[in-house]
């Protein structure tokens, strides 16, 4: 390298450029394999910051006078591979982020901090001369330190402390052996990995389940796909119908060949269900990488991943960023889920990343759901994706009926007609198990005045209060602020306040009056909050006693509770009236996830969904026909609209203290926007048309203008050419920051966004 050698830096900033750091002339006999992906400490203003190095270059567009040398190199191999850091450049460029922000985003935040240094050795546990010398038997009693002892003669050239976890082997144990001079921990350089003595155990825990027909062909497909290289499926299946035994089967294979799977889950709640499944199947190790974790926690399983302990990956969107050097399968679990897409900061879906890192490392990806997204059955009608279909369930129990309970004539009380009231009390008397579910937290949505119809609003938000009877405190589901319930009006001073409408609580409370002897569990966001609480409450149900679940769409996601035999919907009507084009989609999913969890493995099982509209034709072809039906008919109605997936969008959002300084910003973009529109247009290309046909709709205050205090507007971009949009933004966000606005606002770009309020 040359004594002038320029790093290219990307640091954790909302700035949307690189830095230039020179490389001081006393590192550069030391780093003669030096490469993009390395961490480094920088000065930066008056911080020393951890930055990766993005690009080396002879040359920089500064004035060498102002340059800077890095102050340390962090790294003895790079902290991001080759694969991981072009997966990063794609991102930031196809999701207008700044590239350091998402550069830090894919590694643990430990390794933002100088001190956690990323070497070239692990530790591994050896007997000692002594300990080769002896009997195991000679330890007495102690038959733990026995069994570790035998193990430790058998692989006298070392075994890593994970793997002698994962045979039973506790840390405790090896200490107790290395007090006794019987055992010592060493450091291995990694060149020297290959020459320890790695034990191959069984790889099965228990056998697999045997797979009907259709498992069996679409295991026969995807087995295909992985001695081939990339392809998508959608495995479509009922609810019930075994999508995660073909799962497991194609993981089986991906580990017999040496190599390592990601398994993407929606939410957290799902992750130790889905990990205890997969560890009840595979004795190899496991990680884990979701939110719940510490940052230990995070950056051992990260490293588990890394050094391919783990031959298992399961996690959270995060997790699809993973540094999983022998990644041979994805699999994206319920793919239609929302919480794929990250709506905050870096903006991202996983679900469609993990689609281009399948591509990138030419392997096989797994879409799986019971309701597939309209965007993922549009790719499967345009041959991108290959169907798998799995049409009954695993358990030849047919899937029951949704059955309308037209409450328009009905009595109700909180939120719950006398017949459905009659059919829960039949299901319990048959020693089962009733599922209610009512998306709504806490006890009441609404405070309102009996006289002046005052309605008890956050002052930070556009929205109303919802009484939390267990706090008793009034809360924004918006912004969190709080405060005590409210007994008197402040506008007239002597209304009385009235209650409407109800949540998980006050439903949980009136099956408690009605069924008293029975268990009334109510599984939401409030009733989870302390550790372990969900899977405490799923161990509850799994025993399957008689009892009554109240929840939201915690309990939607994959579950599988064998006794329930009735699913009860309530309140589901509010999907009817939204101004988001999504908005019947995915209240169609939820329904038929939620409905899935009746009769999985009970004969007579029913689901009643109890509604205003019993007549509404979105509802009647779901009902009747099915979902795939539904989404034939969504996506023709989205194509006429010209609304995803026939149509791309990107959303422009600002906010600040006043509306109109939102709104001016915006209104600056949008002249900006049809500038280069036009100066694109005047360039006679192939491409001109796709520019003529960009559409900008607003801006014009959010759906809900005012959220934690601050005033929202927001521009959206809508266009059926992709490329075009891309090329739009790429030369206008950069001139976005010398708008006469932009120190007034905070603003923020969405690429595909699932979310338009």
């Amino acid at each position: 390298m040359s004594k002038k050698t320029i790093l290219k830096i990307a640091l954790p900033s909302p700035l949307r450029t690189l830095f230039d750091y020179l490389l001081p002339e006393a590192l550069l006999n030391d780093t003669a394999t030096l490469k993009p992906g390395y961490r480094v400490e920088v000065p930066f203003g008056k911080q020393r910051l951890t930055g990766l190095i993005i690009a080396i270059e002879a040359h920089s567009d500064i004035e060498p006078g102002r340059l800077k040398p890095i102050l340390a190199l962090l790294d003895e191999e790079a902290s991001l591979p080759e694969e991981l850091l072009q997966l990063a450049l794609w991102s930031a460029n196809y999701y207008q982020h700044p590239i350091g922000e998402v550069i830090f985003h894919l590694l643990p935040n430990r390794l933002r901090e100088p001190k956690t240094l990323l070497h070239k050795h692990l530790y591994v546990w050896q007997p000692s001369q002594k300990a080769l010398l002896i009997e195991a038997s000679s330890l007495g009693r102690a038959n733990l330190q026995a069994k570790a002892l035998r193990l430790l003669q058998e692989h006298p050239k070392g075994l890593n402390q994970e793997t002698c976890i994962h045979l039973g082997v506790t840390t405790a144990t090896l200490k107790a052996l290395e007090k006794k001079d019987l055992a010592c921990l060493v450091v291995r350089q990694k060149a020297e990995q290959q020459n320890f003595e790695q034990p191959k155990p069984q790889m099965l825990r228990s056998s697999h389940l045997s797979l009907n027909t259709e498992q069996k062909t679409a295991l026969q497909e995807i087995s295909k796909a992985l001695n081939y290289g990339f392809q998508s499926f959608l495995l479509y299946g009922i609810t019930g119908s075994g999508k995660t035994e073909v799962y497991l089967q194609a993981i089986e294979q991906v580990l017999n060949e040496g190599k390592q799977a990601l398994v993407l889950v929606p939410e957290i709640g799902l992750t130790p269900q889905t990990l205890l499944r997969f560890q009840e199947r595979f004795t190899c190790p496991i990680a884990t990488l979701h939110s719940g974790l510490s940052d230990l926690e995070r950056y051992k399983h990260w490293y588990q991943a890394r050094s391919q302990e783990a031959k298992i990956i399961i996690g959270t969107r995060s997790a699809i960023f993973a540094d999983i050097p022998k990644l041979g399968l994805i699999v994206v679990d319920e793919e239609h889920d929302p919480s794929y897409k990250q709506q905050e900061g870096f903006r991202y879906s996983a679900r469609d990343l993990a689609l281009i890192r399948a591509r990138e490392k030419n392997i096989p990806v797994i879409l799986g759901s019971a309701t597939p997204s309209l965007e993922t059955l549009h790719n499967v009608q345009q041959g991108r994706y290959q169907l798998l279909k799995l049409t009954q369930r695993a358990t030849h129990i047919f899937q029951p009926a949704i059955k309308l309970l037209d409450i328009r004539k009905e009595n109700l009380q909180s939120g719950l007609a006398q017949k459905t009231l009659q059919h829960i009390r039949h299901h319990l008397d048959r020693q089962q198990q009733v599922l209610v579910f009512i998306n709504r937290r806490g006890y009441t949505p609404a405070l309102i005045c009996g006289a002046c119809h005052w309605l008890a609003s956050c002052p930070f938000c556009d929205a109303r209060f919802t009484y939390h009877k267990g706090k008793n405190r009034l809360i924004c589901h918006h912004c969190n602020y709080q405060q005590a319930l409210i007994t008197q009006c402040p506008q007239c001073h002597h209304g009385e306040m009235h209650m409407l409408g109800q949540g998980t609580e006050k439903v949980e409370e009136l099956l408690q009056k009605h069924f008293k002897k029975i268990p009334v569990l109510r599984i939401d966001r409030d009733s989870t909050e302390k550790k372990n609480a969900f899977s405490q409450g799923l161990k509850f149900i799994l025993k399957g006693e008689p009892c009554i679940l109240v929840g939201t769409q915690m309990l939607t996601k994959g579950h599988h509770f064998p006794k329930v035999s009735m699913v009860c919907i309530i309140d589901a009507d509010q999907g009817f009236f939204s101004a988001d084009f999504r908005a019947l989609e995915r209240m169609s999913q939820t329904l038929v996830q939620i409905a899935g969890r009746s009769g999985r493995e009970i004969q007579d099982s029913e689901v009643l969904l109890q509604t205003a509209y019993p007549d509404h034709p979105g509802l009647q072809v779901l009902v009747r026909e099915g979902y795939l039906t539904f989404a034939e008919l969504s996506l023709k109605e989205r194509q006429v609209l010209k609304f995803p997936p026939y149509a791309y969008l990107v959303l422009i959002r600002a906010d600040a203290i006043h509306i109109e300084q939102s709104v001016a910003f915006l209104e600056q973009v949008k002249s900006l926007l049809v500038q280069q529109i036009q100066l694109a247009i005047k360039v006679d290309t192939p491409s001109t048309k796709s520019f003529q046909n960009i559409k900008l709709l607003g801006p014009a205050p959010a759906p809900m203008q005012k959220r934690a205090g601050r005033h929202r507007a927001q521009l959206l971009l809508k266009s059926e050419s992709r490329s075009a949009l891309q090329a739009l933004l790429k030369n206008s966000i950069p001139l976005f920051s010398e708008l006469p606005e932009n120190k007034k606002v905070r603003w923020s770009i969405d690429v595909d966004p699932l979310e338009l309020f």
